[in-house]
């Protein structure tokens, strides 16, 4: 049984831990914003609390931010603490003029790297836009020397971010990445994501939740695509994206960012070892909406739960990315190695309502008992339908074709048919 991670974790508990040796924390203010990335061995936690007055608004005059660079919080050396994060970010206000990154330089991260962010403003610059990054769970460019032996967990509550969100990054991460957003404003060029980008490893899996905020940018659960100079971005396991609500200007995809051939130069898609999931209750989603992008080797999925009242949805949803996105930049087609299906409802929890979306290109919809939907839209390029709904009947000929074979479908193997356990929250 899988769900997505909340992290929390109190500052003042963590600050009090500091009482113990194993800790070493540090306290930056707007009076005292040197910090020098650490770069030793330490049998413990390395604990970075950030409190600045600077607004956390988009304000892009670098000479009023907490941090002028990146702020980078380990460059090299050695980290151990197992019980507990063994590097933790308390991000309560401030702003950097270009990202914040977890660790990089070689260092060696034995256990999870947290970073909570209550507000602030990220990329927050006005000289160069060369820089497209805000924040990076792991490590900025290709840093594979860097390893992480645990997960990233992150938690965004509020704040501006004018750049990408990485949960992974460039590293060698031997655990899960956890992205929860639960507020904020995302600007980014080219997305929100749960996986990497520089050719990063994430040895497990990715999940992305989504409780509030507005998103001007697409979000995905996987990997961005790569340039000529870097390898494949690669997530050994499976992506989960949750989207219980919130404002999506652009697209949802469970995968991750297509590739991109220029002439003879291939952007190598990000690639997912294992299945690509996405769950959806509720929400403003004005873009459109996909099972997976980039290469995914095993299953794609999207399950719609929940009551429709919660859902503004009139797009597309299809099973690859390439059947939404005419964007040059992802000019390489999706590809899904298993089976595509897409679901209302579950055993546990129905979907109840008016589907206003365009169902688009899967090899199987279905529909649980106890749900109750009526598609406003003929599903196009569906394989076999199982289960029952209401369909528009005076939009095509065949609709008593359509009728005849989801009424099959409702016998008891149809039934044993439905593969609840590959429905990951559940």
């Amino acid at each position: 049984m899988k769900h997505c991670k909340m992290t929390t974790f109190a500052i003042a508990t963590m600050a009090a831990s500091a009482l113990f040796a194993e800790n070493l924390v540090f306290n930056i203010t707007e009076d005292n914003k040197n910090y020098t990335p650490y770069s030793d061995i330490l049998e413990g936690s390395l604990v970075l609390n950030v409190n600045a007055t600077t607004p956390s608004t988009n304000e892009a005059n670098p000479a009023n931010v907490t941090f002028g660079g990146a702020l980078t919080i380990v460059n090299g050396g050695t980290i151990t603490n197992t019980s507990s994060p063994a590097v933790e970010l308390n991000f309560n206000s401030g702003a950097t003029r270009y990202y914040i990154q977890g660790a990089t330089g070689g260092a060696t991260i034995n256990g999870d790297i947290v970073m909570n962010i209550a507000s602030g403003s990220f990329n927050n610059q006005n000289v160069s836009d060369a820089i497209t990054e805000a924040l990076i769970g792991t490590a900025y460019g290709d840093a594979k020397n860097t390893v992480i032996n645990g997960n990233v967990e992150i938690e965004i509550d509020n704040g501006y971010f004018a750049g990408n969100v990485f949960a992974g990054g460039g590293a060698t991460l031997n655990g899960d990445t956890y992205l929860t957003i639960n507020g904020g404003t995302f600007n980014a060029e080219d997305g929100v994501f749960g996986g990497n980008s520089w050719g990063g490893i994430i040895d497990g899996d990715t999940y992305v939740c989504i409780t509030n905020g507005v998103f001007n940018t697409p979000v995905f659960a996987g990997n961005h695509r790569t340039g000529s100079g870097f390898t494949q971005n690669t997530i050994e396991g499976s992506t989960y994206l949750e989207i219980n609500g919130g404002t999506f200007n652009s697209d949802v995809c469970g995968g991750g960012t297509n590739g991109q051939r220029i002439f003879i130069m291939l952007r190598t898609p990000g690639l997912v070892k294992g299945d690509a999931n996405v769950l959806i209750r509720g929400g403003n989603i004005f873009g459109n909406i996909s099972a997976a992008g980039g290469t995914v080797n095993g299953n794609a999925s999207i399950t719609f739960v929940g009551n429709a009242f919660d859902l503004n949805f009139s797009g597309v949803v299809a099973a690859k990315r390439s059947d939404v996105a005419s964007n040059s930049n992802e000019n390489v087609a999706t590809t899904i190695g298993g089976t595509s299906t897409i679901y209302f409802g579950t055993e546990d929890e129905p979907f109840i309502g008016t589907f206003n979306g365009q169902v688009k290109n899967f090899d199987r919809m279905v529909i649980a008992n106890g749900s109750s939907v009526t598609f406003t839209k003929q599903p196009i390029g569906v394989g076999e339908i199982i289960g029952n709904a209401t369909f528009p009947t005076n939009e095509y000929s065949d609709m008593n074709e359509i009728i005849e074979e989801m009424d099959a479908y409702e016998s008891e193997e149809a039934e044993a048919e439905f593969d609840y356990e590959n429905v990951f929250w559940y």
